[in-house]
């Protein structure tokens, strides 16, 4: 990639982006789709059975990397969710845009899919394996979280996950809170706060910590949310935004 020809990234940028307005055009009116209060932190919310979410996820540690995700997310009962991530990553510091990674995810949500049946604290647990395409290895993730609606329109969140990855004496930690108010029953706004830390077999390597506001919007069958923290620490990224979107197929 040369400074005459800087483009890959953005194109692709653009060009997801145009389908994934298609598909909000195109779509049934009348599907449901499924939603997140929360963006760097996993909510408690699953799809319903047999049905399907296109999901966008775009995200970036700045100066570091920005990642495209896009995965197809199925509804294998009302509490148990499948997705097939496929990710991209662009990489600014040697200027080099791959497709980085895909797998499988299973996403369960222990309550019952009813509000009222499930009460205020839900569980949830998330297990993830992944082909890192680039390091030629795997990689395992494990996550949990709780949901506590304190009233009805106010919900507070904590997760805490690991990752290890195959080939490499690491393993990524991750871990925040987070609370999302709704101003209208459509629009949340709140805010989120999330650490990460690096820890090989000589001990911990690197940890920080982000806090930022998030914004979150449904509306039928098409669902955002988007979150920018802002690092704490010496060590942590300046920015971290993500947005994620998603359609009822």
């Amino acid at each position: 990639m040369t400074e005459a020809d800087p483009a890959p990234y953005p194109r692709a940028v653009r060009w997801v982006l145009a389908l994934a307005v298609g598909l909000v055009v195109l779509g049934q009116r009348d599907a449901a789709a499924g939603g997140r209060r929360f963006a760097w932190l996993w909510d408690t919310d699953t799809l319903p059975e047999r049905t399907v979410d296109l999901e966008w996820w775009a995200s970036e540690e700045t100066d570091t990397y920005a990642k495209l995700t896009i995965a197809t997310v199925v509804g294998i009962t009302d509490t148990l969710e499948l997705a097939v991530p496929l990710e991209i990553t662009w990489r600014p510091r040697s200027d080099s845009t791959d497709f980085s990674s895909y797998g499988l995810e299973l996403r369960w949500r222990l309550a019952s899919a009813d509000p009222a049946k499930a009460g205020p604290v839900v569980p949830f647990v998330r297990l993830a394996v992944r082909r890192e395409i680039q390091l030629d290895a795997a990689s395992l993730e494990g996550e949990a979280a709780v949901t506590v609606d304190l009233t009805p329109d106010l919900r507070v969140v904590a997760d805490a996950g690991i990752t290890g990855i195959t080939r490499i004496d690491e393993v990524y930690s991750t871990g925040g809170v987070g609370l999302s108010y709704a101003l209208t029953e459509e629009l949340h706004l709140g805010f989120e706060v999330y650490a990460w830390a690096t820890v090989s077999s000589n001990g911990p390597s690197e940890t920080w910590l982000s806090v930022g506001p998030n914004l979150s919007f449904s509306h039928g069958r098409f669902w955002i949310t988007a979150a920018l923290p802002i690092g704490l620490n010496s060590s942590a990224p300046d920015f971290l935004p993500r947005v994620i979107w998603g359609t009822a197929l």
